[in-house]
């Protein structure tokens, strides 16, 4: 909210989508004096109007880097079989078994699950509840 009414204020400077981002992942220890700081140091270098992730300081974008680095170290793991030979998605609701596989598959994530049916994620914690399936026993407890 801040940094909107800031930028607002600056009708000339904009924030890229990374920044953005980086500027929201931020823990912000010392709080809006803080943020108002960034930006306007990060607007005095964005000679062209927009504050990217470079003009910000090092440890706004680290957090930023982390989470990166987090998502591309951890990739879903391929079934021994595609689920498409083992799940019929087009299916009406999915037995508990398949459910379960495919849990398994995405490690416990409803919402790549969701994807994989082409459904919401509501319908499929709506299933998890008919066969008293928990996600999170399908989860990594070290992530």
């Amino acid at each position: 909210m801040f940094a909107t009414a800031w930028l607002g204020r600056r009708s000339s400077v904009r924030l890229s989508p990374g920044a953005a981002e980086a500027l929201l992942v931020h823990a912000w220890p010392y709080n809006v004096r803080e943020l108002q700081h960034v930006l306007d140091v990060a607007s005095a270098r964005a000679a062209d109007g927009v504050i990217r992730v470079e003009h910000l300081p090092p440890r706004i974008g680290a957090r930023l880097r982390e989470r990166a680095r987090d998502v591309d170290a951890a990739p879903v793991p391929e079934a021994p079989v595609p689920l498409a030979l083992i799940v019929d998605r087009a299916a009406a609701s999915p037995s508990a078994d398949e459910l379960r596989t495919v849990l398994e598959h995405y490690r416990g994530s409803v919402a790549l699950a969701a994807s994989f049916y082409g459904r919401d994620r509501k319908q499929i914690y709506r299933w998890l509840e008919r066969h008293g399936l928990d996600p999170d026993r399908f989860r990594d407890p070290d992530t």
